[in-house]
């Protein structure tokens, strides 16, 4: 991945069944701020889909961009944050 280009976090695909669910979920909290520094595979956001709780993973370490609220619906698949390298 070239150096600086910033990389969404999507909405992930959870449910208790194992099968693609595509009405989507909630976002039930962050465990990050917005402009906070993470770090790749940290902790930063747990979801709701279909009664199934799930945690967000930073896909790689940088400066967090929140781009959705705690309690807003979501479709799977969509950004709820970006993580610009650095």
């Amino acid at each position: 991945m070239a150096e600086g280009i910033a990389v969404d976090v999507t909405f992930p695909i959870v449910s208790s069944s194992g099968e693609y669910a595509d009405a989507g979920g909630t976002l039930t909290a962050w465990m990050v701020a917005d402009g906070d520094h993470v770090t790749e595979g940290q902790f930063i956001a747990e979801v709701t889909v279909n009664k199934a709780t799930g945690e967000v993973l930073a896909p790689t370490t940088g400066t967090i961009e929140l781009l959705r609220a705690v309690s807003d619906v979501v479709v799977q698949g969509t950004p709820i944050a970006r993580i610009t390298p650095g």
